[in-house]
């Protein structure tokens, strides 16, 4: 059964959008691979986009340089964020490219709103380490 039909009938039995968690027992899928589907169904935001209601981007977040206005330094940040840990990876695109605030990834993901803050935050510090190399 299709994942968005089972999250649709879910939605309705529990008055409510089920948890990453939820659709994982109801479908017997990994939830990181719901969580990717979920991430591909949204739209791309830019990397200057604010981020949810904090009002940060990604770029803001790694460095005043204006990585906008260097290819180079754009290539390199997405090759840093196509190697980071898949859950860190998910947290960065969700936070950064589709606007997600931290409370909203924690519902995505299946992890407390302090889990995703964590992760963020790891995941921050070795993209900025990737853009010193």
């Amino acid at each position: 059964m299709a994942l968005r039909q089972r999250r649709q009938e879910l939605t309705q039995r529990l008055g409510r959008e089920p948890t990453v968690g939820e659709l994982a027992q109801a479908t017997g899928l990994e939830p990181e691979d719901i969580a990717a589907a979920d991430a591909a169904m949204l739209s791309v935001a830019s990397l200057q986009g604010e981020s949810g209601e904090d009002g940060f981007s990604l770029e803001a977040v790694l460095g005043d340089e204006g990585i906008e206005d260097d290819l180079v330094e754009k290539l390199t940040l997405r090759q840093a964020i196509d190697q980071l840990p898949q859950r860190e990876r998910m947290v960065i695109l969700l936070r950064f490219y589709k606007n997600l605030t931290q409370d909203r990834v924690s519902k995505v993901l299946g992890v407390s709103q302090v889990q995703v803050s964590r992760i963020e935050r790891r995941a921050v510090e070795r993209l900025r380490e990737a853009m010193m190399e």
